[in-house]
């Protein structure tokens, strides 16, 4: 029952997150279309390329590592450090998880009212929402997984 109330409430926790998701404009819409030539743009210009970095992907992973740490440790007192700092790191995600967004998507709306409001409409933008959406569930499915194994584990320190 413990495990069902916290699912639940770590769910609630996360649900406005879902609907500035589903708000969001597509994020290519302030970048000018690429240019036919070959040269590569100057370096001041705004990019996100494969280089950058997802900071919720980054902070999903680290989750990841601290539970297969947790896992691989038998003494105790490292697995409650552990489990300390992956808490406070599942809090960090959901944190990251809620804000996600929202500067975009305050452009988004501007763009939007001077296209004439069809700025969703234009280049794909409603199935880059639908990924993006998509992406947050899956971040979700993650972190309710990540809390189902940490209170197996704490169930198991209580044991002891």
């Amino acid at each position: 029952m413990r495990t069902f109330a916290s699912l639940l409430v770590f769910a609630f926790a996360l649900a406005p997150g879902f609907a500035s998701a589903a708000e969001e404009e597509d994020h290519a819409a302030h970048h000018p279309p690429p240019a036919a030539s070959s040269e590569k743009a100057p370096a001041s210009e705004h990019d996100h390329g494969e280089a950058a970095i997802d900071p919720l992907q980054q902070g999903m992973q680290r989750i990841e590592d601290l539970m297969h740490q947790i896992r691989n440790t038998d003494d105790v007192g490292q697995k409650r450090t552990l489990l300390a700092e992956h808490l406070q790191a599942m809090r960090d995600q959901m944190l990251l998880v809620r804000t996600a967004g929202r500067p975009e998507k305050a452009a988004a709306k501007a763009t939007e009212q001077k296209e004439g409001g069809m700025g969703m409409m234009k280049s794909g933008g409603m199935m880059e929402k639908h990924k993006k959406v998509e992406q947050r569930l899956d971040m979700l499915e993650r972190l309710l997984q990540q809390s189902m194994e940490r209170e197996a584990v704490e169930e198991s320190l209580d044991e002891r």
